[in-house]
């Protein structure tokens, strides 16, 4: 039986051709992966618009004018988006005035660390943050209202993505059991990876959804997540195919997540579902990069790579043993 790698993309810029070669380069440099034949799903395109989705209209005139249309034009070819010509121009003048990075440190890790040891003052009965903790924050808010059309023109794009998926799903996953019924029809080896909101719906579609049609899941060798969103949808119960009050379904298993802790879109599973059947398994991976940029780093992360070889060896022993 041959090998396939089915790949479900998040919800960020996508090139297949890219994304075929990054995997395929680190796949033949794995034990355990190689030969393995890479096959894109293509299961989401009507979020695309959102890329092109400028927020800027709907903020105060005064402080966030909208980009001329002769600085627009002086986009890069191949950036074709009001959201990217805007966080070009502020990136422009942020140059002018650059941000003090070590007071953002400083104040972040002050406001951190005194909010987990709980440090708070009450004033009139009401308890507030101590003092190097709201410097923390005002330092944070400060940046964050500087660059708010660029931040929420990215997360419009994510959150934009979540919406439809939780509107449309059905919709959404019945592509993506297209794509496994052709290759187990086959009697290939697969294994799912899914990136983002990608390994949300191979969740979905694997572990079944009530009033959805069924996958030959056991054809199944093994789900990967990277940078996945799945639990937290759980606990906001979010997720279409399994319930907080339904205890006895059975995620998918057996479950590679694969997690970042810079990458603040990923989120782990095994205390998320303790209670739930199955082999499921969160493995960490080091990128030192910022957020955004370490949310997309897992297939150019060698590491991602050797968790899943490292995670098939490991499940198929147990099944032998």
């Amino acid at each position: 039986m041959a090998l396939k790698l089915l790949y479900l993309h998040g919800t960020g810029p996508q090139s297949e051709s890219s994304d075929r070669a990054r995997i395929e380069a680190h796949l033949e440099l794995v034990g355990g992966l190689a030969p393995a034949d890479v096959h894109l799903v293509d299961w989401v395109d009507s979020t695309a618009h959102l890329a092109y989705l400028d927020v800027t209209p709907a903020l105060p005139a005064e402080r966030y004018p909208l980009p001329s249309p002769a600085r627009r034009g002086l986009v890069p070819a191949g950036t074709a988006s009001l959201a990217h010509a805007a966080a070009l121009e502020e990136a422009a003048e942020s140059a002018q005035r650059p941000l003090d990075a070590e007071q953002v440190a400083g104040g972040l890790a002050a406001a951190v660390a005194e909010t987990a040891r709980g440090e708070q003052r009450e004033e009139g009965g009401i308890l507030t943050a101590s003092p190097f903790a709201e410097l923390g924050l005002q330092v944070l808010t400060n940046h964050l209202v500087d660059h708010r059309p660029e931040y929420t023109n990215a997360a419009t794009v994510f959150l934009g993505a979540v919406a439809r998926y939780l509107e449309d799903g059905p919709a959404f996953r019945a592509s993506i059991r297209e794509a496994i019924a052709e290759h187990t029809n086959r009697g290939d080896t697969l294994l799912v990876v899914g990136h983002s909101l990608g390994g949300v719906a191979a969740l979905d579609v694997l572990t079944g959804v009530p009033d959805e049609p069924e996958v030959d899941a056991a054809a199944v060798e093994l789900l990967v997540t990277a940078g996945c969103q799945a639990p937290w949808l759980y606990l906001m119960h979010a997720l279409a195919s399994l319930s907080t009050e339904v205890t006895q379904t059975e995620p998918f298993s057996p479950w590679l997540n694969v997690y970042d802790e810079r990458d603040l879109l990923a989120f782990c599973v095994e205390r998320v579902f303790a209670d739930r059947p199955g082999r499921r398994v969160d493995v960490e991976v080091s990128s030192h990069l910022p957020f955004l940029t370490a949310h997309g780093h897992y297939l150019d992360d060698p590491a991602f790579y050797r968790a899943i070889g490292a995670a098939r060896r490991t499940f198929a022993a147990s099944r032998t043993s």
